[in-house]
């Protein structure tokens, strides 16, 4: 009787695997679907839209940032329009007052007063007459803020050409190679870490929002988050420590802007590799290819805000001495570089 079932569920499951196999498709492009609906969810929920008025700190200071970002780069320009940028100007003013009156006047908020006094300065050192309406929006700042350390290193500077050797960057950077055998007696210290971390916010992002965020996790910790990522297998026991990279969704205002947090997050995880490097840390990219469940679940580890979206993680730490790692041979540069005219 028992082998007789037997036989019958065998029967059945290789009679179903073709039909499980060609419905794979499906199943995919339905999940598919599922996932862009989270994605989407989620960036609707914390993109901070202009009509939406939202006055969170975090929205707040994206659009301080961009718009003060706006006056430096039209400051830039070759050729500058006198008195440019009053729609620009009106609405940094009107956020940096809303800011101060609900939050610290923190940097961001001097940034922005800056903005206003690089402008002033600008067309007063060329004799160039400023417009009434800039005046007026000029009269409403503090004057107290107007002279402080913050607010006066906005503006612009004279672009210098420097000379690097070539030769030795090309050596560091083709040196740098992903580590999966750790001392896992070995964490790399905090003020190590918040080193690594200053040379890699330098990363250029959108209108420079600096949006990023690096979450540190070690332990119980690091092994439930390790736990969620699907590419640390055979070795991820031995990891001191995990970053975890994010973007805040909260600083971007623009449906158009919707991958932007991935474009300059990766940009910001590859500065991290490459400063990390550079202090004698060993690093390995993993990949957040990650389910609904499995990002679902890394929020419920009360690590991350709920507007952050995770761009990959980093296993941090130093290589043993016995430490192997992998060729990985590179494609020729014809497979990659394209010239067009």
């Amino acid at each position: 009787m028992i082998t007789s079932l037997s036989r019958t569920k065998a029967t059945l499951k290789q009679w179903l695997r073709p039909l499980w196999l060609r419905a794979a498709p499906i199943r995919n492009a339905l999940l598919l679907v599922r996932i862009y609906y989270y994605d989407y969810k989620r960036y609707r929920k914390h993109y901070a839209t202009e009509v939406a008025r939202k006055t969170g700190q975090n929205e707040l200071a994206s659009w301080i940032l961009q718009d003060k970002h706006r006056i430096e780069k039209g400051l830039s320009f070759a050729q500058v329009k006198p008195n440019f940028g009053k729609i620009v100007l009106t609405r940094l003013l009107r956020n940096l007052q809303t800011y101060q009156q609900t939050y610290d006047k923190d940097s961001v908020y001097f940034w922005g007063v800056g903005a206003f006094v690089a402008y002033k300065e600008f067309h007063e050192q060329r004799q160039l007459q400023l417009d009434p309406w800039f005046l007026s929006l000029f009269a409403a700042l503090p004057r107290e803020d107007l002279k402080g350390v913050q607010a006066l290193s906005v503006g612009i500077q004279k672009h210098q050409a420097r000379s690097f050797n070539t030769d030795e960057f090309k050596t560091f950077f083709e040196s740098r190679a992903s580590v999966r055998d750790f001392d896992k007696h070995k964490s790399v210290p905090e003020e190590l870490l918040a080193a690594i971390t200053t040379v890699a916010i330098k990363t250029p992002s959108v209108c420079n929002r600096q949006h990023w965020k690096l979450h540190v996790v070690s332990g119980d910790l690091k092994t439930k988050v390790l736990q969620l990522q699907n590419g640390n297998a055979g070795f991820g026991d031995d990891v001191p420590q995990v970053a975890i990279v994010t973007s805040s969704l909260k600083s971007f205002s623009l449906p158009a802007e919707r991958v932007q947090a991935y474009t300059d997050g990766g940009m910001f995880a590859m500065a991290i590799l490459l400063s990390a490097h550079a202090h004698g840390v060993s690093t390995c990219p993993l990949n957040w290819a990650a389910s609904l469940k499995q990002d679902i679940e890394i929020r419920k580890l009360n690590i991350l805000d709920d507007s952050e979206a995770v761009i990959m993680l980093i296993a941090m730490g130093y290589a043993r001495d016995e430490c192997m790692i992998a060729n990985s041979p590179r494609k020729d540069v014809d497979d990659i570089l394209t010239l067009h005219s």
